[in-house]
């Protein structure tokens, strides 16, 4: 049994697991430990927590759901129909099979699901596959269904991004926004164009947000490294909250807006969406390429090539590959360029009114600025916008993962580019 284990043993194997990030060579020899490890610990009575954690560790390890996710997820799922299990399985089959195969797999694990719970939760997986085919009103009419069939307390993590999900047959912008909101007073209460003081010598504009604890982390990196690029632009850095001192020893590329909102269970998520509110707030009074992007990022060089070899397009996206990935993963936030015309325009108002119809003060709303790019997807027409995923790369490095990953990248990056300088 898995108490005749040795607890030492199995702390070194959790810390290894919270630790590898995958960066290095060792890392993949401490990934079949790893999985090694906790498939014994599995076979030897310890329950399908185990499976869940090679299941992550997959997952982090490849980028993606890799296939071995099925086999492993599926022995969870017969042993006991748990949320993670059902969200595994369910990911493992959407992203390796073709449709009609996938949903007759999503229908099998049915008959695995022993309360309502787990059996709605599968209907968030056919949903996806009907959105895929551009069916979005199949798509909304199961995310529907999925929440009005589970208990109202049951919540797990693949419900937040479901919860701001647009069910609205209608675009927002068609629907009255209610101004009477503290998040709506308090960003149109700024005078954004005051604040930039943007003139017409300037290349592009930048925008940016955060919350004062995620500035105080990241800030040197995207604020050096665009420093370093020479180029002639305006950076908008909005900040939900307020910083502990008002930054010094920026050039006047750099100006901030502190909104002075309280710290608050949502601030991370309404802090990264506040740049798209930021974004379609500057288009209203310049006509200049508008580029968003994540704070937590580092840039290579001048931004100006990348801008003017897309210049032709309506906008300028990050997408992922649709047949891989979940609704909301599709269109990614991290870095978009908005170029002055009417479809751009649009884009970035449907956005606006999308926050301003879904983000709270309270609450947990992670992915909703993904769900507003979604949104804003099915409303406005894409045929005229460049995919930026081969590009960015030669441009930015944008790490997703723990902090202290992300860390080691950015500070990589960043003292490449001061070596280069």
């Amino acid at each position: 049994m898995i108490g005749r284990l040795d607890n030492d043993f199995l702390d070194k194997i959790d810390d290894l697991f919270k630790k590898v990030d995958f960066l290095n060579e060792t890392d993949e020899f401490i990934f079949d430990v790893i999985v090694k490890a906790y498939e014994y610990c599995f076979l030897n009575g310890g329950g399908s927590t185990y499976l869940f954690k090679i299941c992550q560790i997959y997952t982090r390890r490849y980028k993606g759901i890799h296939k071995d996710v099925e086999r492993i997820s599926l022995i969870a799922l017969r042993n006991n129909d748990h949320p993670d299990a059902v969200v595994y399985y369910c990911l493992a089959v959407i992203h390796n099979y073709g449709r009609e195969e996938a949903m007759e797999k999503l229908a099998e694990a049915q008959n695995y699901c022993t309360n309502k719970n787990t059996k709605a939760l599968i209907l968030v997986f056919e949903a996806t596959l009907y959105w895929r085919n551009g069916d979005f009103g199949k798509y909304v009419s199961l995310l529907k269904t999925f929440f009005n069939e589970k208990d109202q307390n049951f919540n797990p993590y693949m419900a937040i991004p479901c919860s701001t999900v647009w069910l609205n047959g209608e675009s927002p912008k068609n629907l009255v926004i209610d101004k009477s909101g503290k998040l709506y007073q308090c960003f149109e209460n700024s005078n954004h164009k005051e604040i930039i003081n943007c003139n017409d010598s300037v290349d592009y504009i930048v925008s940016i947000s955060c919350d004062s604890k995620y500035f105080e982390i990241y800030n040197k990196y995207i604020i050096e490294s665009l420093s370093f690029t020479g180029d002639n632009f305006i950076c908008f850095v909005t900040i939900s909250d307020t910083l502990s001192s008002v930054p010094n020893g920026y050039d006047n590329r750099f100006v901030f807006n502190q909104l002075d909102l309280e710290r608050s269970g949502n601030i991370g998520p309404i802090s990264s969406a506040l740049r798209y509110l930021a974004a379609s707030k500057v288009r209203n009074f310049s006509d200049k390429p508008i580029v968003v992007m994540d704070f937590d990022c580092v840039i290579k060089g001048s931004l100006i090539p990348l801008i003017e070899a897309h210049k032709d397009k309506t906008m300028a996206l990050r997408f992922l590959e649709k047949q891989q990935c979940l609704p909301w993963q599709h269109i990614t936030a991290g870095f978009g360029i908005f170029y002055c015309n009417e479809i751009s325009n649009e884009f970035l108002s449907t956005i606006e009114a999308f926050l301003y119809h879904s983000l709270t003060l309270d609450g947990e709303q992670w992915w909703v600025d993904q769900n507003s790019l979604e949104v804003a997807g099915r409303f406005v027409s894409m045929n005229k916008v460049s995919n930026l995923f081969h590009d960015l790369p030669m441009y930015t490095v944008i790490p997703t993962g723990s902090q202290n990953s992300k860390l080691t990248r950015l500070s990589n990056a960043l003292q490449s580019i001061k070596f280069e300088n």
